[in-house]
């Protein structure tokens, strides 16, 4: 168990040119993928009209919120 954690912690093979952006940049995709998820789940709750825009915004402002 020892000599695996060694192997696949402290003495894992990462390539050098790897630096704070790849960081970054796959925090950016994870953003991307959220607001897109979220911007698609908030799309089902809009109706389009005149009479109705209004309603359908205050009812995701109210109801759709996570606990918290």
């Amino acid at each position: 168990m020892d000599a695996f954690v060694r192997a696949s912690a402290s003495e894992y093979y990462a390539p050098k040119n790897f630096n704070i952006w790849y960081f970054f940049g796959s925090l950016a995709l994870l953003v991307l993928v959220m607001q897109l998820l979220t911007g698609i789940y908030l799309t089902m709750f809009y109706k389009v009209g005149a009479s109705t825009s209004f309603d359908s915004v205050e009812f995701i402002m109210r109801e759709c919120r996570t606990a918290g």
